[in-house]
């Protein structure tokens, strides 16, 4: 049949742009339903509901955060991951336009610690996913334009980090959860908002392997024409 996340086990989390309804083009989004059960990402405050924008991404509707203060955030996200120190998330996303060599970003955050997904300072990743200690530097080169993909797995074999099906990045595992999913924004640190758009996020509660890694990019990249 035909691939989907749910076809793998331990899926806890995903958000499809492509999967919103009651939603027109232009509208701010208020909610973003998680597919696999109940952990939907909200935010009440009008000023800070990204967009709904149709036709962005191969054809495909995405949700658009302004970089200013737009986010969505499930709240309670660590419940999914309660008896386990392993975890696999995956998401699909473009960065600007108007971005530079000094934009500063993060995608999602859920982490233990302040990481983000890019400084400004030397265009590198601080991520603090599934980590007591963020990790610095790492990986060097993050995007300023462009639709791209992230893997972030973890568990007994270290920490790795995946970007457009490229590892740029494996260390030691440093097991750490936040209370909540944020997506488009660390809440915790200034100057961090998403200028940008994302497709797809996926969690699931264990370190998957390579191949079902690959089965998962290989899903996001025929859908969002990555």
């Amino acid at each position: 049949g035909v691939f989907t996340p749910n076809s793998i086990a331990g899926l806890v989390g995903w958000y499809d742009a492509n999967a919103l309804s009651g939603y027109v083009n232009g509208n701010s989004v208020s909610s973003w339903t998680d597919i696999s059960g109940g952990r939907t990402a909200v935010n009440s405050s009008a000023a800070e509901q990204p967009e709904y924008v149709t036709g962005a991404q191969n054809g495909r509707p995405v949700v658009r955060f302004d970089g200013t203060s737009d986010r969505l955030q499930a709240t309670s996200f660590q419940d999914a991951f309660a008896g386990t120190t392993s975890a696999t998330v995956f998401v699909a996303f473009a960065v600007g336009p108007g971005a530079s060599s000094d934009t500063e970003y993060s995608v999602l955050d859920f982490g233990a610690n302040d990481g983000f997904y890019r400084f400004a300072g030397d265009g590198a990743g601080y991520l603090s996913d599934f980590r007591t200690a963020r990790i610095t530097a790492e990986p060097i080169g993050q995007p300023t334009s462009g639709s791209h993909y992230m893997t972030i797995r973890t568990g007994s074999s270290g920490y790795e980090v995946y970007r457009n099906s490229s590892l740029v990045e494996s260390t030691g595992a440093s097991w750490g959860i936040g209370a909540n999913l944020t997506i488009g924004d660390n809440p915790n640190l200034a100057g961090v908002d998403l200028a940008g758009d994302v497709f797809e996020v996926i969690y699931y509660n264990s370190q998957l392997s390579i191949s079902q890694i690959l089965q998962v990019e290989n899903y996001l990249v025929n859908k969002w024409g990555l």
